[in-house]
């Protein structure tokens, strides 16, 4: 019991300077989420990036094969950060160089699309969404850990919400430009200038974090975690820890069932023609649901947990699963979608929030990328496999294995704990 309280103490340590400066912040991040969100969700809907890979090489294999680039980027970048990132007491500098980065491959992806011909950009695009994903993996690890330090846990859920909604209802009108400008320019150059919309967008909103007010961290990683090997030991114990173990597990096999998502967009193109139009609707129902439903699960969350999230969101994710293999006419792609988009905002939400509270803020960063590189590991494989089976079986196949993930997934989190302390008064002398 004692010390259970010491590390909720030690977990709060920031939380009287976050309390402070809590509206500035809280400002911010809301502007950041709905430029930055704005332009990323646009891209990784499961829509316009998808139609442009299958495209661009004229195979449906290669939709996943792109995406499975882009999480091994993403698996293999976080433990290798996590060392430097859990030993800084402030991490906003290293946010937004990593936020950047990302933002530079996004600038890449516009200008083959523009202005490269079509064997160069089938070449290229392979690495470019490898460097995005290593890029996004080192800011996922530093933006959560200054997240968690930024922001009291108490209304954690809530702002990521408001930032889920507006950048949702903001993804409106750009999935209706991107859309216009896919019929107007047609293939690359539609997909080109959407891209480049999509690059402004995030750029812009990196922009605010320079005036975020970021605590410091009162206790950083300790020096037994600065080699790789020692974190990479350390991220593989967490497994079978008695509190985390079944929250990653479960996040490994959420994740893993994403290796479906792509493929959303092109069991629809069997079954009727998909042109601007069609992607640019199904991408506002699609962010129009993320967006409603994030505020909705963020105020669940704070009042009941994260857990119950958790829960109610596979379920949704799992009956777009199921109903994809039904799918035929836009007004069942219209319902596909909404669950498609509540299903993976309710789980985004909770594995982004729910382990940033298991265990002291000096294990933040490996906790962080144990669960971002274990993630995304489960969605390279995820994706590989979807890639295979599209290849040599059926994409009804990928769906039916994706249910089954999340089936289990459900069982689960049965053994999952809600990591999350009571609020307590704030110290005086913060």
């Amino acid at each position: 019991m004692a010390e259970d309280a010491a590390e909720k103490q030690m977990s709060t340590d920031t939380a009287p300077l976050a309390q402070r400066n809590l509206g500035r912040n809280a400002s911010l991040l809301l502007v950041h989420g709905l430029l930055g969100q704005t332009g990323f969700r646009l891209l990784q809907a499961p829509t316009f990036l998808p139609a442009f890979v299958q495209q661009l090489t004229g195979t449906d294999w290669s939709v996943g094969a792109a995406r499975a680039a882009q999480s091994l980027g993403m698996f293999l970048s976080p433990l290798l950060g996590a060392g430097a990132i859990g030993r800084r007491r402030r991490v906003r500098g290293l946010t937004m160089v990593f936020g950047f980065a990302m933002r530079i491959q996004v600038g890449l992806l516009a200008l083959l699309a523009l202005a490269a011909p079509l064997s160069l950009t089938r070449a290229l695009i392979w690495p470019t969404l490898f460097g995005w994903g290593l890029a996004s993996g080192l800011q996922a690890v530093t933006f959560n850990v200054l997240l968690a330090k930024s922001v009291p846990v108490r209304i954690r859920g809530r702002l990521w919400g408001a930032r889920n909604l507006g950048s949702g209802l903001s993804l409106l009108v750009v999935s209706a430009l991107a859309g216009s400008l896919l019929e107007r320019y047609g293939f690359p150059r539609g997909f080109g200038f959407t891209f480049l919309v999509a690059f402004a967008l995030t750029s812009s909103g990196l922009g605010c974090l320079i005036f975020l007010r970021e605590p410091a961290a009162r206790r950083t990683a300790g020096p037994e975690l600065l080699g790789l090997g020692p974190r990479v030991r350390a991220a593989g114990s967490l497994l079978v820890d008695q509190r985390l173990g079944p929250f990653l597990r479960t996040v490994a096999l959420v994740t893993a069932s994403r290796g479906a998502l792509p493929y959303f967009i092109v069991a629809i193109g069997e079954r009727s023609a998909v042109d601007g139009s069609l992607l640019a609707l199904l991408t506002v129902v699609f962010a129009l649901s993320q967006a409603v439903s994030s505020l909705l699960w963020g105020g669940l969350a704070d009042r009941a947990g994260f857990r119950i999230v958790y829960r109610l969101s596979v379920c949704c994710w799992l009956l777009a699963s199921l109903l994809v293999l039904a799918t035929d006419g836009v007004e069942v792609a219209t319902l596909l979608f909404l669950l498609l988009g509540a299903g993976l905002a309710g789980t985004m939400l909770c594995q982004s929030s729910m382990v940033l509270e298991f265990g002291h803020e000096g294990e933040r960063a490996l906790n962080v990328a144990a669960s971002s590189s274990l993630a995304e590991g489960a969605g390279t494989l995820g994706f590989v496999i979807a890639a295979l089976l599209t290849r040599f079986s059926s994409v009804e196949l990928v769906f039916l294995l994706s249910a089954l993930l999340q089936v289990i997934a459900l069982a689960q989190t049965a053994r999952l704990a809600e990591p999350r302390a009571e609020t307590a008064p704030l110290p005086r002398d913060g």
